[in-house]
């Protein structure tokens, strides 16, 4: 499972689901670009839709993974869906 946060948050806001969904489930919860101790860009466009969506493939890829159940919220959610 992955977990991706909605504004202002930043993975620690999943960290009661992934003590249960990690029951059951392989969890992760990321702080997405320009939130908690991730990198943060100066230049808006580094903000895009499809750069953050990317972020998620690419991190997916460096996991070794090639599907995943996401879990979202808020401006993650927006990310979700267009993943």
């Amino acid at each position: 499972m992955l977990f991706l946060h909605g504004f202002p948050e930043f993975w620690y806001s999943w960290r009661h689901q992934i003590v249960e969904f990690n029951k059951d489930y392989w969890c992760i919860a990321v702080d997405m670009r320009g939130y908690g101790d991730s990198e943060r860009p100066e230049e808006v466009s580094a903000y895009k839709i499809d750069l953050l969506v990317e972020d998620v493939r690419d991190l997916m890829r460096k996991l070794g993974r090639n599907k995943c159940i996401l879990v979202s919220h808020d401006w993650g959610g927006l990310i979700a869906s267009k993943f």
